[in-house]
């Protein structure tokens, strides 16, 4: 396939940008890919959740922990979900055979 000269040209421009300048550009090319329509009948091959600078430090900690730490970490979260929803009764009413069974995936 043969790329255009006017790629070649913003190629060569990005090539001299610092870091922030960079990341505006990505920032501003996102949103140009973001905004435009999609076919609803095709899964969108670009997703992109937005989060805040908390949630991005508890993403990197997540991430740092051992592949285990992480799944009892998400199997956690999930019966606190699952509780909150009224999906599974209080703590304290789940009896110990059934807390290590749902422990033991």
């Amino acid at each position: 396939m043969e790329t255009s000269s006017r790629v070649l040209t913003v190629l060569a421009a990005l090539e001299v940008l610092g870091d922030e300048e960079l990341q505006a550009v990505s920032a501003r090319a996102l949103g140009l890919l973001l905004d435009r329509p999609v076919d609803p009948d095709i899964i969108p091959l670009l997703a992109v959740e937005i989060v805040g600078r908390e949630e991005s430090r508890m993403l990197a900690i997540y991430r740092a922990l051992a592949p285990l730490a992480q799944r009892r970490l998400r199997t956690h979260v999930w019966h606190l979900d699952a509780r909150a929803r009224g999906a599974l009764p209080p703590a304290g009413l789940i009896s110990r055979r059934a807390r290590e069974r749902d422990r033991d995936p």
